[in-house]
């Protein structure tokens, strides 16, 4: 028997959320449920006490499909959401937790990073490419998380592969 047949609440949850995503997006919920059923568990309760509403939780994974936060970024929306902090949309806005695309600004943050760390540069260029990692992070740190990693990742390559 699966776990849906025995929580009947669950079912209801998921069949919200999934109503309100569509189906094509269904399968992006898996680490929003993980998220939801880890914080059930730590706090012991039963998902008929969700503290997070089935649409709120739709929004989450059609904000992290579509762009706008990643998924560092949902995982805080989520617990904000938990803590009962607004609506998702209410919660990315009064956070300002927008996941930052713009590629211009990526790149004057990577302009910054390489500039401030002369010998990973050199380390990066004489071949030791595992040291792309210490940039992105960098980048990453340098923005709070926000910035897009995989534009981060290929923005990072492509100036030090560059230079």
């Amino acid at each position: 028997m699966s776990i849906l047949a025995k929580s009947p609440d669950l079912t209801k949850i998921i069949k919200k959320a999934v109503e309100r995503i569509g189906e094509d997006h269904a399968k992006s919920r898996d680490h929003k449920q993980d998220y939801h059923g880890i914080t059930l568990k730590n706090e012991d309760l039963v998902i008929e006490k969700s503290k997070v509403d089935p649409i709120d939780l739709a929004t989450l994974i059609n904000r992290t499909e579509d762009g706008t936060l990643s998924s560092k970024l949902a995982k805080t929306v989520f617990e904000a959401l938990w803590e009962g902090e607004g609506t998702t949309d209410e919660i990315i806005q009064k956070r300002q937790l927008q996941q930052i695309t713009d590629s211009n600004a990526i790149e004057n943050l990577v302009k910054k990073v390489i500039a401030a760390h002369p010998e990973q540069t050199e380390q990066f260029r004489s071949g030791k490419h595992k040291v792309l990692g210490f940039f992105v992070g960098q980048v990453m740190k340098a923005c709070e998380g926000k910035a897009n990693p995989e534009q981060v990742n290929s923005i990072v390559r492509s100036m030090l592969s560059a230079q």
